[in-house]
């Protein structure tokens, strides 16, 4: 009996595991077509992915990436630790993927200054000026995107993104 058990305990974490990775796979995929919908006023050599301070994700990205472009472009995905920090202003897609949008106003502030599409799992951050939402509910993708807040970064989201997408507005 307690083999049994051991076994589908273990069964039951492998299976939690794989639900996990095919998660984060899901989202680098989305990731990875999000931006071709979106048109930025100029492209470099690189397409830049900024994580904020979280050096495991981004090695994780590297690897997911590895072998993808994006507009044609090689996919380079970097770790931001700062406002301050100088590649900043090759970033073209910041990924926010934790539950910080208010401790870090001051670096999403710095972000709205150049054309870099903002990216979040969280929607209620598209109200406070991020630009583009994905969430899962009821076992589907859904999107939000905050066309004013894209507007003022010079970003523009394709009709077709629109189209499967909720339209908000920021909340004053």
């Amino acid at each position: 009996m307690k083999i049994y058990l051991l076994k589908l305990l273990l069964a039951i974490i492998l299976l939690n595991t794989a639900i996990i990775a095919d998660n984060i796979n899901l989202k680098f995929t989305l990731l990875n077509k999000i931006p071709e919908f979106i048109t930025w006023p100029y492209l470099d050599k690189n397409f830049v992915i900024a994580v904020y301070k979280d050096e495991k994700l981004k090695e994780k990205m590297v690897e997911y990436y590895k072998d993808k472009n994006i507009h044609k472009l090689t996919i380079k995905v970097i770790n931001i630790n700062n406002s301050q920090d100088e590649r900043l202003k090759d970033v073209n897609l910041f990924y926010n993927n934790k539950d910080n949008v208010k401790s870090i106003e001051k670096f999403i502030k710095e972000l709205k200054k150049y054309p870099i599409l903002i990216v979040t799992e969280f929607p209620d951050y598209v109200y406070d000026g991020l630009h583009i939402s994905f969430y899962f509910e009821n076992k589907r993708i859904k999107f939000l995107i905050n066309t004013d807040a894209l507007d003022n970064s010079k970003l523009k989201a394709s009709y077709k993104l629109l189209k499967l997408s909720k339209i908000v507005k920021e909340e004053d």
